[in-house]
């Protein structure tokens, strides 16, 4: 997916934060000049994993 819908977005953005994934920097979208975080590039790697199912179903709640 180029551009999932905000709530995809937002839950794989949990789930970097969760799994101590950093953002990539890119620039704002929006055309400030900024730089932004962003974490859609890590998730897709993440969901690219063959065992990404496996470490959420694994990861340590407590």
């Amino acid at each position: 997916m180029k551009s999932p819908p905000a709530g995809v977005k937002l839950v794989m953005e949990a789930i970097c934060i969760l799994k101590g994934i950093k953002p990539d920097r890119i620039p704002d979208p929006s055309g400030s000049g900024k730089m932004v975080e962003d974490f859609w590039g890590p998730s897709k790697r993440l969901l690219g994993d063959m065992k990404f199912l496996e470490s959420l179903t694994n990861y340590d709640k407590i």
